[in-house]
């Protein structure tokens, strides 16, 4: 009894100190607008150069850019992002559909666009400073990392949506599951 008791406590300290508190984060990108995104600067780990129109909703028009380079277990303070549209043309498919999220009151109609030619606009180059200083206060941010039950815990989600000319920021915390 005393070994099962004794390999019990160890096992528990061993998941308390595995790195299980690390600050547990995620940023994504999606395009709503009506022109293409290139990506000119966005300091993430997994890069996209290229974010096609898509409709809210639909989880394949999310590009999952991992992290901030530099900052695996917190956020900066602030990162600048770059990014120039592109006109498309040719495009092997086209949907158009209204939004998909639950319970919103978006009547406007997208567009998702895929396998299209891709030309650049010189004169629509944009650059925008997101302060984080909100993000790294918020009780998701708090929220982040904690454990709910064994395997899974909570995540924080920072979400940029471009939209033409306008990119806006939203974040929440997530459940991860550890077993997927």
């Amino acid at each position: 009894m005393r070994k099962i008791l004794c390999l019990t406590l160890i096992v528990i300290t061993t998941l308390g100190h595995c790195g299980c508190s690390n600050f547990l984060y995620v940023v994504r990108a999606a395009n709503y607008g009506e022109y293409g995104v290139i990506l000119k600067q966005m300091d993430t780990t997994m890069s996209y150069s290229r974010i096609h129109p898509g409709i809210p909703g639909v989880r394949d028009d999310i590009a999952v850019m991992n992290r901030f380079v530099g900052y695996a277990k917190t956020l900066p303070d602030k990162v600048e992002i770059e990014w120039q549209l592109a006109e498309l043309s040719d495009c092997k498919r086209i949907i158009k559909h209204k939004s998909f999220v639950h319970k919103t009151k978006d009547e406007k109609i997208y567009t998702r666009k895929a396998g299209c030619t891709w030309s650049p606009l010189e004169n629509k180059v944009y650059r925008k400073v997101i302060d984080l200083t909100e993000v790294r206060q918020s009780e998701d941010a708090k929220m982040a990392s904690k454990t709910i039950r064994i395997g899974s815990k909570r995540s924080l989600s920072i979400f940029f949506v471009f939209r033409d000319d306008d990119l806006t920021l939203s974040f929440d915390s997530r459940r991860t599951n550890a077993f997927k």
